[in-house]
C-alpha cells in the first residue's frame, strides 16, 4: 500500500468520526426546547419549615409557583415522610400563607389551614356562587403515629396552647343559608306588590330610613360563629355558639372565649373553660361587646373592654373590665362614671389596645372623649335640607379634602393612660 492511499484511508477515517460526532450534537441540541411559563409554575419552593418541640420531626410546604401545594412532614430519625394538600398556591388564594402549620406541644399531631383547590375555585366561579356558598378553608389535623388526616370543612381559624398538648380550638364558619322554596315564593310576591304600589314603597322606605338610624348600632354589630374545642388524643368534642375571639392560656389551663349573640344577646359575654375539666363559665355576661383583651406577661390577670352598661344609649362608651385568672367572676375595674378623678367628657377608648408591664405591675390603656349625640329634629325641619359650607382660603397649607380627612383622624384620636396595681 503506497502512501497516498494510506494518507487517503486516514482522512476518510477522520471524516467519519467528525460527521458522527456532528449528528451526536445536533440531536442533542434538537432535542432541546426554550422555557415556558407553564415550566414556571412547576418549579416548588419550601415555605414555614419548623421543628417539633421534641426535635424528631420537621416540616415544610412545597409550593409550585401556579398548582396544588402540599404539606411534608418528615421523622428526623426513621426518615418517615408524611403529605397532605394544602389547596392551590395561586393568586386569590396563597395556601401557603394560610396554611399556618404547628407542631402540637407534646410532638403527637400537626394541625394546618386547608385552602380550596384550584377545581373548587374555578367550579365556584363558574357556578357564580354567593359568597356564604364559595368553597371555604378546612381544617387539618395530622396523627404523628400514622400519618392520618381528620379534615373538618369550613373553618375561619385554630389555636393550639404554646405550652400544653392534647387540645386544639377551632372557629367555624357561620352556616350557608338556605332558603326554603315556600320562603323564596313569598319574597317575590312582596317584591311585585312593592313594584305595584309606589306610594306605599316610598313610605315604606322613609319609615325604614328612621328605622336604620335607631338601630345603626346593632347593625354595626358583629356576631360569633360556631366554635370547637377538640381533644387531640380521643377526638372528642365540645361545641359552643356564636363565638367571636378565643384564646388559650400558654399552660393550657384554661380557653377563654366572647360570644355575640343575635338571637339571644343576654348570652354576650366573656367566658371561660378548663378542657377536661368540666362545662364553660360565665366571667362576665349582658348585650353588648367584648373586645381588646390582654393578660399579662405571667398570665395572672386579664383586661378586656366591654359597653354592656351603657349598650342602650345613643352613643357606645366603653369601660375596662378586668379577670383575675382563677376567680368566678371579672370585675369592673375602669368607668368614666365611676372611676374617681376620670377626665369629664371622656371614655375609655375601643380603639387603643391594652398592654401590661413585663412585671405586670402596670397596665397601659386609652381614653378619648365621648363623641355628641345627634339632635333630634322637629316635624318642620325634617323636610328641609340641611346646609353645608365648606370654608377654604388659597393660601391653606393642605387642600380641602385632605383637611377633611385629618379632621376625622384627630376625632379618633386617644390619650394614653397607665393603672398601677
Amino acid at each position: 500500500m503506497n502512501k497516498k492511499t494510506k494518507l487517503r484511508g486516514i482522512f476518510l477515517i477522520l471524516a467519519l468520526v467528525f460527521f458522527a460526532s456532528g449528528l451526536s450534537v445536533a440531536s442533542q441540541q434538537g432535542g432541546k426546547r426554550p422555557l415556558t411559563h407553564d415550566d414556571y409554575d412547576t418549579w416548588k419552593s419550601i415555605f414555614r419549615a419548623s421543628i417539633s418541640v421534641d426535635g424528631n420531626w420537621f416540616l415544610y410546604l412545597e409550593t409550585p409557583q401556579d398548582g396544588e401545594a402540599d404539606i411534608v412532614v418528615k421523622n428526623l430519625k426513621t426518615r418517615k415522610e408524611y403529605r397532605h394538600t394544602i389547596g392551590y398556591s395561586g393568586e386569590g388564594t396563597d395556601s401557603e400563607r394560610a396554611a399556618d402549620p404547628r407542631f402540637s406541644y407534646d410532638s403527637s399531631h400537626v394541625v394546618f389551614i386547608i385552602s380550596p383547590s384550584k377545581e373548587e375555585i374555578k367550579k365556584a366561579k363558574k357556578e357564580k356562587k354567593k359568597e356564604d356558598q364559595k368553597p371555604k378553608k378546612k381544617l387539618g389535623i395530622m396523627s404523628l403515629s400514622d400519618g392520618n388526616v381528620t379534615v373538618i370543612e369550613r373553618i375561619k381559624s385554630f389555636k393550639l396552647p404554646e405550652e400544653a398538648g392534647g387540645w386544639v380550638a377551632y372557629l367555624k364558619e357561620a352556616p350557608p343559608k338556605e332558603k326554603k322554596k315556600e320562603e323564596e315564593k313569598a319574597e317575590k310576591e312582596e317584591k311585585k306588590e312593592e313594584v305595584k304600589k309606589a306610594e306605599e314603597k316610598k313610605a315604606e322606605k322613609k319609615a325604614e330610613e328612621e328605622k336604620e338610624e335607631k338601630t345603626e348600632k346593632e347593625k354595626k354589630k358583629k356576631f360569633g360563629t360556631p366554635f370547637v374545642l377538640r381533644s387531640l388524643t380521643d377526638g372528642t368534642e365540645t361545641e359552643f355558639a356564636n363565638v367571636m375571639d378565643y384564646r388559650f392560656t400558654e399552660d393550657g389551663k384554661y380557653l377563654l372565649y366572647t360570644v355575640s349573640s343575635e338571637k339571644e344577646p343576654e348570652t354576650d359575654g366573656l367566658y371561660s373553660v378548663q378542657p377536661g375539666k368540666g362545662p364553660s363559665a360565665p366571667l362576665l355576661t349582658g348585650t353588648g361587646n367584648y373586645v381588646k383583651w390582654a393578660m399579662d406577661e405571667k398570665e395572672t390577670k386579664l383586661a378586656f373592654l366591654t359597653d354592656r352598661d351603657d349598650y342602650e344609649s345613643d352613643v357606645w362608651t366603653y369601660n375596662l373590665y378586668g379577670w383575675k385568672v382563677g376567680e368566678d367572676k371579672a370585675t369592673l375595674w375602669i368607668s368614666h362614671t365611676t372611676t374617681p378623678g376620670f377626665p369629664e367628657g371622656m371614655a375609655v377608648s375601643d380603639k387603643s389596645n391594652i398592654s401590661f408591664s413585663d412585671d405586670g405591675k402596670v397596665m397601659m390603656f386609652g381614653i378619648k372623649e365621648i363623641p355628641e349625640t345627634k339632635k333630634e329634629k322637629s316635624e318642620d325641619e325634617e323636610d328641609e335640607p340641611e346646609p353645608k359650607f365648606d370654608l377654604w382660603h388659597w393660601n391653606d397649607p393642605y387642600p380641602q379634602p385632605q383637611q377633611k380627612q385629618m379632621a376625622k383622624q384627630s376625632s379618633g384620636q386617644h390619650l394614653g393612660v397607665s393603672l398601677s396595681f
